[in-house]
């Protein structure tokens, strides 16, 4: 049974709490998404998500250039979830939770980088 495509525009929104939520689903391949949300779901994806969002905003403090990415990213959400395009609203927003997946490890790499050079000085 294919899942809804507003189901899959709400998990794919914030991607880390999407797949997170979905492994503590009950009932998992019996149609629930089809059904009501369950309330053990939307508490894990809500609390996920938030802890998500206030690191991602914790991040943006001082970075304003990324805060304009990010700002684009929800009104491009908004509009394709207005419009119903819910493939393309979904393949936008795993584009853009690679995109960040990519971006912090280009930061941990580095700044894993930065501090093997800086330990090599010292020796």
């Amino acid at each position: 049974m294919p899942l809804a495509g507003p189901y899959m525009l709400i998990v794919t929104g914030n991607l880390p709490a999407g797949m997170i939520s979905e492994m503590f689903a009950p009932r998992r391949g019996e149609g629930r998404h089809w059904q009501q949300l369950d309330a053990v779901w939307a508490l894990v994806y809500e609390a996920t998500a938030f802890l998500c969002w206030y690191g991602i905003g914790l991040h943006l403090e001082g970075h304003r250039r990324t805060a304009i990415v990010l700002l684009l990213y929800l009104v491009v959400r908004f509009l394709l979830a207005l419009a119903g395009v819910y493939e393309i609203g979904l393949g936008v927003q795993v584009l853009f939770w690679l995109g960040c997946t990519a971006g912090l490890l280009g930061l941990g790499v580095t700044q894993m980088l930065r501090f093997i050079v800086k330990t090599a000085r010292r020796m």
